[in-house]
């Protein structure tokens, strides 16, 4: 997309491996201040994103998982916020230049705490 490929399909296995174990050892961003989880998490959808594993419905099942990862962190993710040029376009700068800035400002006004019933 956009002239910058996503990762090679040789290469998605183990990179992946490699993304969760960080967040295993991250304690899957459970405990974490909401400035750094909105940090780490656009980091993650960075990379989850430049990975693109599937043909098809990358966007809708990065979303699923990012929404249930915070929703488990203790935080809502409310993707339906996202301004599609916005994020298609900070998604694209992620994969050029491996700076999550923009993520982060894209992602910080959708992130909120997860009500306690």
């Amino acid at each position: 997309k956009g002239g910058h490929p996503f990762c090679r399909p040789l290469f998605i296995e183990a990179e992946l491996a490699k993304l969760f174990l960080k967040l295993k050892n991250d304690h899957y961003l459970i405990g974490l201040k909401r400035e750094y989880f909105v940090a780490q998490l656009a980091v993650l959808y960075g990379e989850v994103n430049a990975l693109h594993p599937f043909r098809e419905g990358n966007g809708r099942a990065q979303r699923a998982f990012l929404r249930q990862l915070g929703a488990a962190a203790g935080w809502t993710v409310n993707w339906p916020a996202l301004d599609k040029e916005s994020n298609d376009g900070a998604c694209h700068r992620y994969r050029i230049e491996y700076e999550p800035d923009e993520l982060v400002k894209l992602l910080d006004p959708i992130v909120s705490p997860r009500p306690s019933w």
